[in-house]
Formats: structure tokens, C-alpha cells, sequence
């Protein structure tokens, strides 16, 4: 066999592995986000319960306030979805 042949099968198993490892690490990546987001929401959830406006939030959390009013508007808006259900509907809208 030539250098020089090609040989499909073995370029269409390169092409299926190299796709599902690119897919692997970029739901790995979303999964960290979406973890991250849901211990963030969590701690806004809980400062808000406990009567902390906007500002104090974004301070403490050293948040942006634009970000905390987000959350706290779909927390309003869904107060039935669990954190990660928020987290996931943020990193949505990113």
C-alpha cells in the first residue's frame, strides 16, 4: 500500500474522534460554568432573602450590580427553578 492511498475509513475514525473530544471538553467547560453560576446564585439568593439590596450584594460578592440585578429579576421571575435551572438559564442568554 502507498503512502499515498487514502484510506476513508480510517480518516472518517480520526474525524469521529477528534469531533467527540472536542465535544467532551466543551461540555466538561459548560458543566464548570454552570457550576460556578449555581454556587454564585445561590450566595445572591441567600443575601437577598436575608434583606441586602442590589449594591450590597454586588459589593460583598464583588459582582457586578448589572449581573446581580439579572439574577434576582429571574429569581423573581421563576421562583419555582432551582439555582442550577437560573445558572443554566444565564449562561443561555450569554
Amino acid at each position: 500500500m502507498s503512502i499515498f492511498e487514502y484510506n476513508e475509513e480510517e480518516e472518517m475514525r480520526k474525524i469521529r474522534d477528534s469531533e467527540y473530544k472536542s465535544g467532551k471538553e466543551d461540555g466538561i467547560a459548560q458543566g464548570i460554568a454552570c457550576g460556578e453560576a449555581e454556587a454564585i446564585i445561590s450566595l445572591i439568593r441567600k443575601k437577598s432573602q436575608k434583606g441586602l439590596d442590589i449594591n450590597e450584594i454586588a459589593d460583598i460578592l464583588e459582582l457586578d450590580v448589572c449581573y446581580v440585578k439579572k439574577v434576582l429579576n429571574l429569581l423573581a421571575e421563576n421562583p419555582d427553578k432551582t439555582d442550577m435551572q437560573v445558572a443554566e438559564l444565564i449562561i443561555g442568554q450569554v
